[in-house]
């Protein structure tokens, strides 16, 4: 046998090996990722459906905290890039015959000797407990901590500064906004420049996680819009053309990060506006589709940012809204009173106070002083 003809039968069988890689890589591989995932999944439901949550209900958590459909985003960023990894060692493979199908299958074999059993985390994730640990605290800087706002007013630059980084290396730095905007106005120029890179990263991260989480929410109730006029026309439904089951879910965190910045009023009055009715366009998503998911606290957050931007008509639709799914609750008629008193309308705010009057409620200090400054 020739030389020639060797070197034809090699290029053949390297080209075949980078079409079969190619294939594996593109088709077969990410069905495995998938039923792997699904699998996880499901041992982890059944090792939280064995844990029993001995709590009052009063004391847990109703509303979650802000969720990122960051697991859609991983997977899609994964997909897109086993793809590129596999079209460029393919195409590596052809532009270097030989060379590259050996470096490949050596490290595949290395790879499936070695690092065939996957460690079993399964009694660390899901059986131990954790356990906090206790350290004494720091009492020297306890004793040295001020509130910013004196702070400003009477104490060095020196002293500002390291009180500004003590409030920046906390964890809650994202609820201590409102003090770290007062420190824009300060004469040190060194803190109102922690002030500033502070605040502007941490509104650039709440507009991205808003823009992120609310696409995902109007491109899920558009996918229930599909599914519904298919199921009508009696076509089929593939399952990747189906919304998400805890979708909602997603949108009732939302409403619950934006509440906890547009609170604080660190944005500019325009953008205020523009979020509270982003706000009332998220849970109106949730709305029409399930009232039940709107917590009577969702109602309250709702209307009271409309309230204050001046978008009445909104304000009042969720106001009502508020009193007919909650019925029976405290916020229902709270809502109801700060609206009149804000429109001074009297005749409306007494039938209001009347009809609180005839139920059992408790009222609460709150609502006791906006009764007392409209009577």
């Amino acid at each position: 046998m020739s030389g020639t003809v060797i070197c034809i039968i090699v290029l053949v069988v390297n080209d075949l090996c980078a079409l079969a890689y190619l294939i594996y890589g593109v088709a077969i591989r990410p069905r495995f990722k998938v039923r792997a995932k699904e699998a996880e999944k499901a041992t982890v439901a059944g090792s939280n459906e064995e844990k029993i949550d001995f709590r009052m209900p009063d004391e847990r958590d109703e509303i979650p905290d802000l969720m990122l459909p960051s697991d859609i985003k991983e997977e899609r960023i994964d997909k897109v890039f086993d793809r590129k990894r596999c079209i460029m060692t393919c195409v590596m493979m052809l532009v270097v015959p030989v060379v590259v199908v050996v470096v490949v299958g050596f490290g595949t074999i290395l790879r499936k000797i070695f690092f065939r059993k996957e460690v079993d985390l399964y009694d660390v994730l899901f059986e131990k407990e954790k356990e906090t640990v206790k350290q004494r605290g720091d009492d020297e800087r306890e004793r040295n901590l001020v509130p910013l706002e004196e702070a400003l007013a009477v104490t060095d630059s020196s002293n500002l500064r390291a009180l500004m980084l003590n409030i920046l290396r906390g964890d809650d730095v994202d609820k201590s906004l409102r003090v770290i905007m007062e420190a824009l106005n300060s004469k040190d120029t060194e803190t109102a420049h922690y002030a500033a890179s502070v605040l502007s990263a941490e509104l650039n991260v709440f507009r991205a996680n808003v823009e992120e989480v609310y696409s995902f929410l109007k491109e899920q109730r558009a996918l229930m819009e599909i599914v519904a006029e298919k199921e009508v026309n009696g076509e089929a439904i593939a399952d990747e053309e189906r919304p998400r089951e805890d979708w909602m879910q997603y949108g009732s965190a939302l409403i619950k990060y934006m509440d906890a910045f547009l609170r604080q009023g660190v944005f500019t009055p325009m953008e205020q506006a523009s979020y509270s009715v982003m706000l009332s366009e998220v849970a109106e998503l949730l709305f029409n589709v399930s009232p039940e998911i709107l917590f009577a606290r969702h109602y309250e957050w709702i209307t009271n940012h409309l309230m204050n931007c001046g978008e009445m008509d909104l304000c009042e639709k969720w106001c009502m809204r508020c009193a007919v799914t909650h019925p029976d609750d405290l916020i229902s008629y709270t809502c109801r009173l700060k609206f009149y008193f804000k429109k001074s309308d009297k005749e409306r705010f007494m039938e209001v106070m009347s009809d609180l009057r005839q139920t059992n409620i408790v009222i609460d200090k709150a609502t006791l002083e906006i009764i007392r400054a409209f009577a």
